[in-house]
């Protein structure tokens, strides 16, 4: 019976964990477009409490941190996980444009730079 009570309070706390993950904001528009911009999956920009942040749709396309991204939105450079990739016959590239050093970006994560994705600074 006490094995009976762990393995429930064990499935219990990793369906707990599922249902309050961080959910993932990803990039929605099919052009390039500027961080700040209204394409992200959740309708916000990112931030700290996402659990990621995607930059891997189909097509060609550079998204652009820039200095209006660090002047007026710094605190969606603070950020849990991110990845950039896309699928085959695609490539995504996130671009640092000149955006000094006073406001970095900060992932306190993982940041996976796939086969299909490029980081220019």
């Amino acid at each position: 019976m006490r094995n009976l009570s762990c393995i429930l309070l064990s499935v219990f706390a990793v369906v707990q964990a599922n249902l309050t993950a961080a959910p993932t904001n990803s990039w929605t528009k099919a052009t390039s477009g500027n961080w700040e911009e209204p394409f992200w999956s959740l309708g916000v920009l990112p931030s700290i409490s996402q659990g990621a942040i995607e930059l891997r749709n189909p097509g060609f396309k550079a998204l652009a941190i820039a200095p209006s991204t660090t002047a007026n939105y710094p605190g969606s450079l603070s950020i849990q996980n991110l990845t950039v990739d896309a699928p085959d016959g695609s490539a995504n590239q996130l671009l640092l444009n000149y955006v000094g050093l006073n406001v970095p970006l900060n992932v306190s994560g993982d940041f996976v730079l796939g086969p299909n994705a490029s980081l220019v600074s």
